[in-house]
């Protein structure tokens, strides 16, 4: 990195370019995507890091879009009103967890957080901040609940037809099944 230890004869670069590099290999530090929003709060440009699973080609459909047209599976109509009212605030909002099908028909978890933006003289901006991929995390959430709704169901079974009915019910909802089977081999 350039600064103090800069070889001597070598061209230094100017200041802010320089904040520019050490923040945006900060933001790919911590997380998967760096965004920004303009004073609409229309998307205008996302920066994903070598690391990110993220689509480019969703991202690419946000691009002049604000964040509730994203077609988040999570979020209901309410949700998105207190999201806006933070952001017609202009305040910073803080891991903010929203979930969409990727192009596989597969969930993909994201946390988003945000600042607002705002010039010298104190005109607001926009938005600038950054997503993570928590689908990882958010699936062990989803499969360890699973795990302890089949412990109770099989715990409070009357009979082993009844806790199998109740169990496929509870794998189905947790997968987004419109129906589940079971088959046993007939003597």
């Amino acid at each position: 990195m350039l600064g103090d230890a800069q070889m001597e004869g070598q061209p230094r670069l100017d200041p802010l370019y320089e904040s520019e590099v050490r923040f945006r290999r900060l933001a790919a530090l911590s997380a998967d995507i760096y965004w920004e929003q303009d004073e609409a709060l229309r998307f205008t440009s996302f920066s994903a890091s070598r690391a990110s699973h993220i689509e480019r080609a969703y991202t690419d459909k946000l691009l002049g879009k604000m964040r509730w047209q994203g077609g988040y599976l999570n979020m209901t109509e309410s949700d998105w009103e207190v999201h806006r009212a933070v952001l017609q605030a202009r305040q910073p909002f803080r891991d903010l967890e929203l979930c969409r099908y990727d192009s596989r028909g597969c969930k993909v978890w994201f946390r988003v957080s945000g600042e607002p933006v705002f010039d010298a003289s104190g005109a607001f901006k926009g938005y600038q901040g950054i997503a993570c991929d928590i689908t990882e995390r958010r699936r062990a959430e989803e499969l360890r609940e699973l795990e302890h709704a089949v412990t109770r169901i099989l715990a409070d079974a009357d009979s082993a037809s009844a806790a199998l009915q109740t169990v496929i019910r509870a794998v189905c909802e947790t997968e987004g099944w419109e129906c589940g089977r079971y088959f046993r081999v007939d003597e």
